[in-house]
C-alpha cells in the first residue's frame, strides 16, 4: 500500500481531535525535551519534531517495514509535501545517516535549541529497541576523545574540515553524549553548549520543563507533529516586527489595501506583554490545523488582547511579500482565550504547515506584536 494510501486512511480513522491541550497536564515528548534547556534569562526558542507522530501520518510502519531507506525518502519527501519538521537533524547532509548509522525514522523525537552564546545544541531521542553499541567503537575509530560530563559518556572531535566524515555530517557531532539507556544522543559543535544541556538534563540548573510559561505553552501544543517555542520575559519584543511595521505605516497605499490594517496598527499601545509563544500543527481529519499560543501574566491581558491580535491576524499582511495572510500563510478558523494563554487556531494555504514556521524566523507576525 502506498504511504499517501495509508496516511489517509489514518487519518480518517482519527477524526477530528478536538480543542487544543489543557495547560500543565501530565508529561509530553514536547516537555521531555525541554527538560534539556536551561531556564531563559532574556528568551529563548525551542524547535521540535515529534517522529512519531509524522510516521504515523505518512503510514511509515505499514508501508515500509521492508526498506529503510524507501521509509527514509517517503518521510523525508512529506516534508514538503504536507508535513513539516522545525527540528530535523542532518537534512542537509544525505550522507549523514551512511556514516553515521541512524537516521530521522530510527527517532522518536528531536528538538535544538541554542546555548546561552547561541551555538546549537541537538537532543535525539531514539525508539525502543535502537542499538548504541557500535556508536562509541565508530567515534573511537575517527579519533574521537571519549571523557565524562555530569555522568553521562561523552565523544569530542576538535574542529578539522579536511576530515571527510565532518564535511558530510552536522558539525554538532564534533561533542556528543550517548545516554543509551535512556535512548538519547545530546550533540553540540561546543563543548561548552554540551555541557549546559547536560547540566540542565541532571537538574543541576532551572530548566523551561519547570517554566510555567513553557508548560502553559507546551500543554497548548500537546500532540503536534511539530512545534517551535519561544519562552522568556523578553519573548514579545523578540518577536516583536517594527523594521518592517514601519514600513507599513509609511508606506503609499493607492488602492487601500493596508488601510484598515493601519486603523488596527493604531490600538497598538492597547496590547500586553506575553512572555510564552508556541505555534505547531497537527491533523484533523484529512486536514491540517495549526494554532500559535500566547501565554500572558494573567488572564486578564489574554482577554483584553483577543480582540486586537485576532484581527491583526485575520487582516494582516506578509512582510515578505506584501500580500495578506490569508492569501498567503494562513487562515484564522477560531480564537480563543483559556486562563492565560491565548490561541488562534488557522488553516495553512495550501495544507502547508511549513509557512507558519517560516513565518516565525522572518518574525513576520504583526499579531504578536509588543505594545
Amino acid at each position: 500500500m502506498k504511504a499517501s494510501v495509508v496516511f489517509l486512511l489514518l487519518v480518517v480513522a482519527a477524526g477530528a481531535v478536538g480543542a487544543w491541550g489543557a495547560e500543565g497536564t501530565g508529561t509530553s515528548p514536547l516537555l521531555d525535551a525541554l527538560s534539556f534547556v536551561p531556564a531563559a534569562v532574556v528568551s529563548t526558542i525551542v524547535l521540535f519534531t515529534d517522529w512519531s507522530v509524522l510516521k504515523a501520518y505518512v503510514g511509515f510502519d505499514e508501508a515500509f517495514r521492508e526498506s529503510a531507506e524507501d521509509a527514509e525518502k517517503a518521510l523525508a519527501s512529506s516534508l514538503g509535501q504536507g508535513q513539516a519538521a522545525a527540528s530535523a537533524f542532518g537534512a542537509n547532509h544525505p550522507e549523514e545517516a551512511a556514516l553515521w548509522g541512524w537516521r530521522s525514522s530510527n527517532l522518536e523525537w528531536e528538538a535544538n535549541f541554542p546555548n546561552s552564546t547561541g551555538i546549537p545544541v541537538y537532543v535525539l531521542k531514539f525508539s525502543s529497541g535502537f542499538e548504541f553499541g557500535s556508536l562509541g567503537p565508530l567515534f573511537e575509530q575517527r579519533g574521537f576523545t571519549q571523557t565524562e560530563s555530569h555522568g553521562v559518556a561523552v565523544y569530542s572531535h576538535a574542529l578539522d574540515l579536511r576530515v571527510e566524515w565532518l564535511v558530510k555530517s552536522e558539525l554538532a557531532i564534533l561533542n556528543t553524549a550517548i545516554v543509551a539507556e535512556e535512548g538519547l544522543l545530546v550533540l553540540s559543535s561546543s563543548a561548552a553548549a554540551l555541557d549546559e544541556a547536560l547540566s540542565a538534563y541532571r537538574q543541576e540548573v532551572p530548566t523551561l520543563s519547570a517554566d510555567a510559561a513553557a508548560q502553559a505553552v507546551a500543554g497548548r501544543l500537546r500532540g503536534v507533529a511539530s512545534a517551535i517555542l519561544l519562552i522568556g520575559p523578553g519573548t514579545c519584543w523578540s518577536l516583536s516586527a517594527d523594521p518592517a511595521l514601519a514600513s507599513f505605516i509609511n508606506a503609499s497605499d493607492p488602492e487601500g489595501l493596508y488601510a484598515a490594517l493601519k486603523a488596527l496598527l493604531t490600538q497598538r499601545a492597547n496590547l500586553h506583554v506575553y512572555t510564552g509563544f508556541g505555534v505547531g500543527y497537527r491533523y484533523d481529519g484529512k486536514l491540517p490545523i495549526g494554532a500559535f499560543v500566547f501565554h500572558f501574566l494573567d488572564p486578564a491581558s489574554a482577554s483584553l488582547d483577543l480582540p486586537l491580535r485576532q484581527a491583526l491576524a485575520e487582516s494582516g499582511a506578509s512582510t515578505q511579500g506584501g500580500q495578506l495572510y490569508s492569501q498567503v500563510v494562513f487562515t484564522v478558523t477560531a480564537a480563543d482565550v483559556e486562563g492565560s494563554d491565548l490561541i488562534l487556531t488557522v488553516r495553512p494555504v495550501g495544507d502547508e504547515p511549513r509557512r507558519l514556521f517560516q513565518m516565525v524566523f522572518a518574525r513576520d507576525m504583526l499579531f504578536a506584536l509588543c505594545p
